[in-house]
């Protein structure tokens, strides 16, 4: 038998010893990563069924996109009265917070993950931006206290409140990404970013989807942040409206957040160019090594349409 002959047979023995290898649209299983939702209180019907649209969404998203199981995920959700349409829900309040966090400090270690997505209303008082909540608000010094508590460092907060970029500063953390629906400006009217997120999540978006979207051969986390804000964005051009939010992403460490999506949004004829950073911007990379799957769920719409 020549040389090629058992170069060959080598190859195949290694090839068979390594296991199956994850397809790019597969997360990887993890049994120690935690979801948790808040949301704000709705302030009327309207964004009552559109906030707890986006929480299903969510919520059905955990395990398909996130490889999170039904028994790490926690949802604290408006009042008591909306809680009690989202099965497991309790209603969202300092104290439920504070309780929520309690629990997630005893049943974690240094290895757990956590994913925080907190949605809906917020408002800016001086310097803070208040969560409006059940009860007494809760501003991102606040939050970012309870955070400092949790022993798993690798950490996602999506903040997709108006004000919300002025929690990037107060929660960095080269082991987290924040990201948030606006930049700490007074970008302060209500954010598209949490319906936008939902329809990725679910596949219902009407303008873009999960997928692969910078081209590094996976789906990530920083691709499930591009996919959104494409959608945001195009909603905004379709309705013909100045965009009210830009949203941002710091995984850095820095305290500055970055608008990664700015070269992937779709661009028409006649468009101002790029804005250059005179900054050198290495947000991202945290966010493009933490792998998600892709949406196989498709959760319906039980409310009227807008």
């Amino acid at each position: 038998m020549n040389r090629s002959f058992f170069v060959a047979l080598a190859m195949t023995w290694i090839f068979f010893s390594l296991g199956p290898i994850c397809c790019a649209d597969e997360a990887p299983t993890t049994t120690n990563r935690w979801l948790v939702i808040l949301c704000s209180l709705s302030g009327d019907e309207e964004h009552e069924r559109k906030l707890n649209q986006s929480v299903k969404q969510i919520v059905a998203s955990a395990e398909p996109v996130f490889s999170v199981p039904p028994t790490r995920l926690r949802v604290l959700v408006g009042s008591s009265e909306t809680a009690s349409t989202i099965p497991d829900a309790k209603p969202c309040s300092r104290g439920s917070i504070s309780d929520l966090f309690s629990e997630l400090i005893t049943k974690s270690d240094v290895d757990s993950e956590y994913l925080f997505f907190i949605i809906g209303h917020a408002h800016l008082d001086g310097k803070n931006s208040q969560f409006n909540i059940d009860g007494p608000d809760i501003d991102q010094f606040e939050y970012a206290k309870l955070v400092e508590k949790l022993p798993g460092k690798n950490q996602l907060h999506w903040i997709g409140l108006p004000a919300s970029g002025f929690w990037i500063r107060p929660l960095s953390n080269p082991n987290r990404t924040i990201i948030t629906a606006t930049e700490p400006d007074l970008e302060l009217t209500a954010t598209e970013m949490p319906y936008a997120l939902g329809d990725i999540l679910s596949g219902t978006a009407s303008h873009s989807k999960l997928e692969d979207i910078d081209g590094d051969g996976q789906v990530t986390l920083l691709d499930l942040y591009l996919a959104v804000n494409i959608e945001v964005h195009q909603r905004f051009v379709s309705e013909e409206y100045l965009p009210t939010e830009h949203a941002q992403l710091d995984d850095n460490g820095d305290g500055r957040g970055s608008e990664l999506q700015e070269p992937f949004l779709p661009r028409a004829e006649g468009d101002p160019p790029l804005r250059k950073s005179v900054r050198k911007v290495t947000d991202g990379d945290l966010a493009r090594r933490f792998r998600i799957g892709v949406p196989a769920i498709v959760v319906p719409d039980s409310g009227a349409k807008d």
